[in-house]
């Protein structure tokens, strides 16, 4: 599944300093380690708790794990920045998406993929409950369906226009 991301995007690696920015498991950056980088960084607030490979210490000379925002910096700026399935998933996307900007070199881009609330699995319980919109029920039944689902920062129900004013208050 990492590679096939890596693919969808097109996303320029080698030669390059890449960056995934709420890489969760760090499953795309480590692939992306491997397609000669000049380093990979994968960022994500949460160290995830069933980890494989050690996080906050350069695993070799060119693949960083890191829930520090301190080192991302340090190691950028970024020829590629990878959001993927991060927006819906945060407080403030506006922010995060500045923050992404300022880790940006000069030249680089940006990609980002959303995953709407509104889409069949907005709500990530396909592993829970594998029922397309479940997530569209009240959060009273969900409670007991679902106690241990992800919280989501954003019900976005009209994705395009939504994504278009974060991207254009973003600069």
């Amino acid at each position: 599944r990492a590679v096939s991301i890596i693919d969808q995007f097109s996303l320029p690696i080698t030669g390059k300093k890449f960056l995934d920015f709420g890489c969760g498991d760090g499953h795309v950056v480590q692939s992306a380690a491997a397609m000669d980088p000049i380093f990979a960084v994968g960022y994500d607030v949460v160290v995830p708790e069933n980890q494989i490979v050690a996080w906050n210490q350069p695993l070799n000379s060119l693949l960083l794990l890191t829930n520090d925002l301190q080192s991302v910096v340090e190691n950028g700026p970024y020829d590629s920045i990878l959001l993927f399935d991060v927006l819906d998933h945060v407080a403030d996307p506006i922010d995060v998406l500045k923050n992404a900007k300022s880790l940006c070199a000069p030249g680089g881009r940006i990609y980002v993929k959303c995953h709407p609330y509104c889409s069949r699995h907005g709500g990530h319980l396909y592993r829970t409950i594998n029922k397309a919109y479940v997530h569209l029920l009240p959060d009273a039944v969900l409670d007991i369906l679902a106690p241990d689902r992800i919280p989501l920062a954003q019900k976005v129900l009209f994705p395009m226009k939504t994504y278009t004013e974060w991207i254009l208050a973003s600069g």
